[in-house]
């Protein structure tokens, strides 16, 4: 599921997927009052699918459901009642190791890459090294690998995995030149 917690006048919301976390935050026009709520991944899919970016989108709730209106379009979704995780210490301090890419050029080594993923498990593993980072997707079923090598400085080696798939749709709605990955 996904949480919704407002903190600072925004509305912060976290979702993990196995190892994958995600967090977005949203500017909301105003608050009357806000109680963090947890709504299962069934809801932000209807909700994801049924508004558009430019929509107005008006959201009440309770501890049971949850309600998004738009002009369009009402989303009525049960709320689960229980504690979230304390997901803000994840990103209260970042690493101190951070290197930084410019999101266009890995977002096409990704892409070129992309077709070397099994359907199954379409893992990406990321060598960042001080002179270079090295991206690989092995696909053991076809006997076949990509390979890609972006030039960026690091302070410190380090191999990350991650899904291919969620690393472009992450980076196709970057609006920003550059990206840091942040690791320790």
């Amino acid at each position: 599921g996904v949480n919704l917690h407002f903190e600072d006048g925004k509305i912060n919301a976290y979702g993990f997927k196995g190892f994958e976390i995600c967090k977005v935050v949203i500017t909301p026009r105003s608050v009357n009052k806000w109680e963090d709520i947890l709504i299962p991944s069934s809801a932000v899919k209807a909700i994801v699918t049924c508004v558009n970016d430019s929509d107005i989108v008006d959201i009440s709730h309770d501890k049971q459901r949850l309600e998004v209106r738009t002009e369009s379009v009402s989303i009525v979704a049960l709320a689960f009642d229980c504690k979230y995780p304390d997901v803000e210490k994840f990103y209260k301090k970042r690493p101190d190791t951070v290197v930084k890419y410019n999101t266009l050029q890995f977002l096409k080594a990704l892409e070129r890459l992309q077709p070397y993923a099994s359907e199954e498990s379409p893992l990406l593993a990321i060598d960042i090294k001080t002179t270079n980072t090295i991206m690989v997707v092995d696909n053991v079923d076809f006997a076949q690998d990509g390979h890609e090598e972006i030039d960026a400085v690091a302070s410190l080696d380090c191999r990350i995995g991650m899904n291919v798939n969620f690393m472009i749709n992450a980076l196709e709605s970057f609006t920003n030149d550059e990206f840091n990955i942040y690791y320790s």
